[in-house]
């Protein structure tokens, strides 16, 4: 699909909602042209122009949120992933009908992604006293960021 841009996800960093234009809709291994065709109550994805959703990466959980047109249609995003560059919200239609072309506003769900970034933040903090404190020698080997916990793995050359 070359008519389909990567999707610029630099307002992930923000604490705002946005607007943005669907350019797919996937469903079921094809892309639809609207959100018509999507049985109910079964799960598709929306490839947007831009989003504020943070995508599952290096550890940190996804956002879930909503993406919604005032009055005609919601989508309830309850997973996020990034492919080659393209941002996938994946959730399921409250209500309404979507079609690519459409503009839509892009609402993450603040109170789960606050601690996500507490947590984020946290495991970059502990990298660093763990370096202040054992030395270079700490090689971090993974992480978990979520709402509830960070899980920070490392190795080191000594006991």
């Amino acid at each position: 699909m070359n008519d389909v841009p990567k999707t610029d996800d630099s307002a992930k960093y923000g604490k705002v909602n946005i607007t943005a234009q669907i350019k797919a809709i996937y469903h079921s291994r094809s892309f639809l042209q609207t959100t018509k065709d999507v049985p109910e109550r079964e799960q598709f994805g929306l490839l947007l122009d831009r989003t504020n959703f943070y995508a599952e990466q290096g550890g940190q959980e996804y956002d879930t949120g909503k993406i919604i047109i005032d009055g005609v249609a919601e989508v309830k995003v309850e997973n996020v992933q990034v492919y080659a560059g393209y941002v996938l919200h994946t959730g399921y239609m409250n209500y309404g009908t979507l079609s690519v072309g459409d503009e839509v506003t892009c609402e993450f769900d603040e109170l789960r992604r606050q601690p996500i970034r507490n947590n984020h933040t946290g495991t970059h903090i502990l990298n660093y006293a763990l370096r202040e404190v054992l030395g270079d020698e700490i090689d971090q080997k993974g992480s978990l960021v979520a709402q509830e916990k960070l899980r920070f793995d490392f190795s080191h050359k000594a006991a």
